[in-house]
């Protein structure tokens, strides 16, 4: 069972548009797919246009490029 500290924030998530499945958004200048299963206590209320910080799965963020 995954725990909070086996996720990692994402800061400055510009979300570009929200599906049942996940959430596009665009972090400097590159646009990303979020699938809601590798989100920490994901919100389906997210608009196009917010600028939020997800916690988003570390090996996920990691194998994307959202992490060093």
């Amino acid at each position: 069972m995954l725990e909070k500290k086996d996720f990692v924030p994402i800061e400055k998530c510009t979300v570009s548009s929200s599906m049942s499945l996940g959430l596009f958004v665009i972090i400097e200048e590159r646009k990303f797919f979020l699938p809601f299963h590798f989100i920490h206590e994901n919100h389906l209320s997210y608009a196009s246009g917010d600028v939020v910080t997800l916690d988003v799965l570390g090996s996920y963020a990691q194998e994307e490029g959202l992490v060093a």
